[in-house]
């Protein structure tokens, strides 16, 4: 669920996506991603002059709004454990390789997708968190 931080998107890095998006006007999980996409799309634009005037949403740009939400989030409410992983033999926690916090979990062998197996952690009481798990 999140970019290669490279430090050059300024939506992750410095503001973040939630500053940019309200949640608290999304419902659905979505109408919120694809909303996201759009202003990704109209950041991007802006930053290279992109020709990219294409409707339709593809399906790795929703994945990408949805990373880019997981990782400020992450961010925003987990950054003392992003940075210590102080907490790490309680959860498991480890750092993919797009730099979004996991829960290591006892079906690591199962025939399952990484996504399943290994959940990204999110704030509980989220907004977000209640769309993903809704």
């Amino acid at each position: 669920m999140c970019n290669n931080n490279t430090g050059s998107d300024p939506v992750s890095d410095n503001i973040g996506v939630h500053n940019i998006v309200d949640i608290n006007n999304y419902n659905k999980p979505d109408k919120l991603l694809r909303i996201t996409v759009y202003v990704l799309r109209f950041v991007n634009k802006l930053k290279r002059s992109s020709n990219n005037n294409n409707v339709q949403l593809s399906p790795e740009e929703i994945n990408m709004a949805e990373k880019k939400w997981v990782t400020d989030l992450q961010r925003t409410n987990y950054g003392d454990v992003v940075h210590s992983l102080q907490i790490r033999d309680q959860l498991n926690l480890f750092l993919d390789n797009e730099d979004t916090l996991r829960c290591g979990s006892r079906i690591h062998n199962a025939p399952l997708d990484f996504v399943t197996k290994f959940p990204a952690l999110l704030p509980p009481h989220h907004k977000f968190t209640n769309c993903e798990s809704s």
